[in-house]
């Protein structure tokens, strides 16, 4: 067998603790370092939830949409998703048909033989027997951006001989490749596709792929048609209008005849092609987007225009009569329409809309829905069954991990529809709990739902310590429910589960309870046994957030408390009290804004994290202090009277809000952030991600460590080793890893790693002068100056910088900061840096390396941060003196900024009081001309750059003569200011 070249790839499993000789320097190698555990599988994992014991095993609730994700003793170890469906009722009913390894993307029947299906899925070609058993891998390819549409992919079975099939892939459909099989997949040939005049015939060939079905073993992709099984190519005519094609059919009663469209919104053509495409007429008909040909009634055509309206011709497409309407939302898009022939019980035709199947039994006059949402293309077999598959949902998992990363057990945890997990905890004995929400009907339940499924409900799964499903139960009403916290009393296995009801009247209240009535602007709070037995349930009017700001990020935290009550929090910014009954609630803390997150120690105290309405100051005696404009806050409560321990609100650069919280045992606090630019101390990583992990002192005073952690899925989850000063995180980069990051402790503080012109974050690039933000940095200030002899030397005081192991030369040093020039020789994609106090090196902190970036320009502040927002440049005027409010520049006179770390002398793009651009809007630089700056250091250079004197391209604002101006220009995202006369 012939697979893709390059394309194949195999089921990874849980991953032991990786070996010390993958390299840290690198940001992929310091992940796979810190590794312990990696999910590996075709679809898409994340975590929601983690938490440990107190022998250090780790339990972790998911979401996963891959089928072949690495389950071990599990209680489900297949996915619940009904990724493959099979009908044999024409529609009425389906079955679940387990799917091959992967994520199918087209089911293709056998043209013969009903026992055997074809399945082209994301990672590969399978052929299986009908029921879905015993897939065997036929090709091997990568379809990951099939899902973008970027790709194409097509299966094409020659009727006349089903042994030969014919195989497009590949992320184009010019650089798609054509394989042919003559044994049924056994084995394959690689055939060549033909040539392409025009762009828009390479775009529109993809996806029209087909071999004629009369059994002729004439085959064609787009406008070209093979006598030869595609090892020579001859191309058609030219349709009378070219342009992109929607579709090339050919028709399977008339041998020779292909029918092709073009729409363009409410204008477009359809063709009839004779004698293999040899000529093309127009046929008057709206413009089409799918066509059908009857499968018994020879010049029978069906074909939906652009509004989804069904037109019928009874003559080949000479004539057109329009059919009653639909009645209902119908989109041939979502899957190519279907016609099932009259033998298979009366036949229909069949199509898929948004939220399920419709059928029509009467070939277009009247029409039926079957609820089967997410269908994504659907086909006949031979003894009339359907297939349909459908896009990949999710299930929920849930996994057991311990200290060293060795996987004890994991299990999905879903039904057909969506299952995604939000919390996970453990009783006294180590059950662990799961709380999550469902689409699913058959969710797997052992104790009988608390209400009849609807459209969105909550589920509850208890599992043993060894992973076995002791009980799970289904609760909501007729409306859509989110559970979004849970809590369990550890002594008494009591369940807490809070969260919105935006729409359930039938949600299952329980007499005496606080309210059994709902309102429009509902949470819900309710109880229930170890054994997942409901004992208390009851709407929370006014707990649904009133700002749409906080709808995405909000939850209703809940906490168990020893006595047997329990804590809430609500959008309005405070904590509330709910007595054993669930009867009775009563306020008892005002927080600096909406609480998102709550903890506990062995001692009764209480954490809180959240977030604060921005531009609102919170501080407290001994908070940590606010950097910025961002919003996170952790408030401690003692027992009891819940009085304020303390309040710490820390910041980053734009909107931040906690996605877990954890307390260790010395009641430092954990806690990872969702949020760019929140503050970093002693970092891991810094590449701008939006993600970070940190930790609090004991007393809320200061921040113990914090670093970025790269993450592409939300929410970003940590929890706490009990073994060692460090802390579990999930990340995501090509997969999911569990991470165990060491807490950086060293008295030597890294706090930034920022431009040193401009103090912007921007990514490191071989011989940009760079500024290291910390404390404890030197035990002395020495700066060398701009101007200082080259090169500078690699230790300044007690003091190096090591960039990937080079020593960087050093400007300056001192206490709170490092100015150092980045070495040119650096290669790669990553730079690793620490710094070197007295012989001793700090943890090694990884960014981005890139090879050009927007350079900054030098600034009065220098070398000390700017003020925020424009500040004035270190410029001359032509006289060489420097420019300011009483020395101006005049218009047309030529300037001299100073920047660093320009790969080469030439011109540069510079933009002149440019404005932030509307979207699509080309802003146009102006030039200057960089060389080096003779006399300083190899990486300073002067940019010389002519005022403009009149409105052109890329000008946007011109000084009035004799009136003094303070003008702006620089590069993009960085900016100074000029004095103008």
């Amino acid at each position: 067998m012939r697979s893709l070249a390059g394309y194949a790839i195999a089921a990874v499993a849980l991953a032991p603790s990786l070996s010390g000789q993958i390299d840290p320097n690198h940001p992929a190698g310091l992940l796979q370092h810190l590794s312990i555990a990696r999910f590996s599988g075709v679809g898409t994992e994340s975590v929601q939830a983690m938490t440990t014991d107190r022998e250090g095993n780790l339990y972790i609730a998911g979401t996963t949409s891959s089928p072949d994700f690495p389950v071990r003793n599990a209680a489900q170890p297949i996915i619940g998703d009904a990724l493959l469906m099979r009908s044999t009722d024409v529609g009425e009913t389906w079955q679940k048909v387990n799917p091959p390894p992967d994520i199918p993307l087209r089911a293709i029947p056998h043209p013969t033989d009903a026992g055997t299906l074809f399945v082209a899925a994301k990672r590969g070609l399978y052929r299986a027997a009908s029921s879905g058993t015993h897939w065997v891998k036929l090709l091997a390819w990568n379809m990951d951006y099939f899902s973008r549409g970027t790709c194409c992919l097509d299966i094409a079975v020659d009727p006349g001989d089903p042994r030969r099939m014919f195989v497009l892939a590949g992320p184009a459909a010019y650089r798609a490749s054509m394989f042919v099989t003559a044994d049924g997949g056994d084995s394959w040939e690689s055939r060549p596709l033909p040539a392409f005049d025009s762009d828009v015939d390479r775009e529109t060939a993809s996806s029209m792929l087909w071999v004629d079905p009369s059994g002729s073993g004439m085959v064609g992709f787009g406008l070209f048609r093979s006598a030869d099984g595609g090892r020579t190519w001859k191309e058609m005519q030219k349709l009378p209008v070219d342009g992109w094609r929607n579709f090339l059919e050919p028709d399977p009663l008339v041998r020779g005849r292909l029918f092709a469209a073009n729409a363009f919104g409410a204008t477009g053509n359809l063709f009839v092609g004779r004698d293999w495409g040899a000529a093309w007429s127009a046929l008057k008909v709206t413009p089409i987007v799918s066509i059908l040909f009857d499968p018994d009634i020879l010049d029978r055509l069906y074909a939906f225009d652009i509004t989804t309206r069904l037109r019928i011709s009874d003559n080949g497409g000479s004539e057109w009569r329009s059919a009653p309407p639909i009645g209902m939302y119908a989109d041939p898009s979502l899957a190519r329409p279907i016609a099932v022939p009259r033998r298979c019980g009366g036949g229909a035709l069949a199509l898929a809309e948004p939220q399920g199947l419709l059928r029509s039994r009467d070939f277009g006059l009247t029409w039926s829905a079957t609820p089967m949402p997410g269908i994504a293309h659907l086909a006949v077999g031979s003894d009339c069954s359907l297939y349909a598959v459908r896009a990949a949902n999710s299930d929920a998992f849930v996994a057991k991990i311990a200290p060293d990363g060795t996987e004890l057990w994991s299990t999905f945890l879903g039904g057909t529809g969506m299952d995604q997990a939000v919390a996970v905890a453990l009783d006294s004995s180590s059950n662990i709990y799961v709380a999550g929400n469902t689409l699913s009907t058959d969710f797997p339940i052992t104790v009988p739902r608390l209400r009849p499924e609807q459209y969105q409900d909550v589920f509850v799964a208890r599992l043993s310590p060894e992973g076995a499903l002791l009980q799970s139960t289904v609760m909501g009403g007729d409306g859509t429910d989110q559970v979004t916290s849970m809590s369990v009393d550890t002594a008494s296995g009591r369940v807490l589960l809070s969260g919105f009801t935006t729409s359930s009247t039938t949600f299952p209240v329980t007499p005496g309870t606080l309210a059994t009535t709902p309102s429009d602007e509902d949470g819900f709070f309710a109880t229930l046994s170890p054994e997942l037995m409901l004992n208390q349930a009851t709407y929370l009017p006014g707990f649904y957030p009133k700002s749409e700001r906080y709808i995405s990020t909000l939850t209703v935290p809940v906490l168990a408390l020893p006595d047997g009550k329990a804590l809430l929090g609500a959008d309005h910014q405070r904590l509330y009290l709910m007595d054993e009954s669930a009867s009775s609630l009563e306020p008892v803390a005002q927080l600096p804004g909406p609480p998102m997150l709550l903890a506990s120690d062995d001692a009764g105290n209480i954490y809180v994290a959240g977030q604060t309405k921005t531009g609102e100051s919170c501080l407290a005696s001994g908070s940590v202090p606010l950097l910025g404009r961002g919003d996170v806050y952790v408030t401690k409560l003692q027992p009891g009277r819940f009085e304020v321990g303390y309040t710490a609100r820390m910041a980053g650069s734009c909107n931040s809000w906690p996605t877990s919280l954890a307390v260790h045992a010395s009641g430092e606090v954990t806690f990872a952030v969702s949020g760019n630019g929140f503050p970093s101390h002693n970092p891991l990583l810094i590449n701008n991600s939006t993600f970070s992990v940190a930790r609090l002192s004991e007393d809320g005073s200061a921040l113990v460590f914090s670093t970025e952690v790269p993450s592409t899925l939300r929410p970003l989850v940590a929890a706490v080793s009990l073994e060692d000063d460090s802390i579990f995180v999930s990340s995501t980069s090509t997969d999911f890893a569990l991470l165990k990051v060491p807490v950086n402790r060293s008295p030597v503080i890294v706090s930034k790693l920022v431009n040193a012109f401009s103090w912007t974050p921007d990514r490191v690039y071989a011989g940009m002068l760079a500024t290291i933000a910390g404390e404890n940095l030197s035990a002395v200030e020495i700066d060398l100056g701009l101007n200082a002899a080259q090169p500078f030397p690699t230790t300044l005081g007690d003091v190096q910088v090591l960039c990937n192991g080079v020593p960087a030369g050093l400007m300056q040093v001192a206490p709170d900061r490092i100015v150092l020039q980045v070495p040119r020789l650096l290669t790669g994609d990553s730079v690793t840096i620490q710094v070197v106090r007295s012989g001793r090196a700090n943890a090694p902190i990884v960014t981005d390396l890139v090879t050009y970036s927007s350079f900054p320009l030098l600034t009065r502040a220098f070398p000390l941060a700017p003020p925020y927002g424009s500040v004035d440049g270190n410029i001359r005027n032509a006289n060489g003196s420097l420019n300011s409010r009483e020395n101006p520049a005049a218009p047309g006179e030529t300037v001299r900024l100073f920047a660093t770390g320009i790969p080469r002398p030439g011109s540069v793009d510079l933009y002149w009081n440019a404005p932030v651009p509307a979207r699509n809007r080309i802003v146009t630089p102006l030039s200057g001309s960089a060389e080096q700056l003779p006399g300083f250091f190899e990486g300073l250079c002067q940019i010389h750059f002519t005022i403009p004197k009149q409105a052109g391209p890329g000008v946007y604002l011109v000084p009035t003569p004799g009136v003094l101006t303070r003008a702006e220009f620089g590069t993009a995202g960085h900016g100074v200011g000029v004095w103008i006369r």
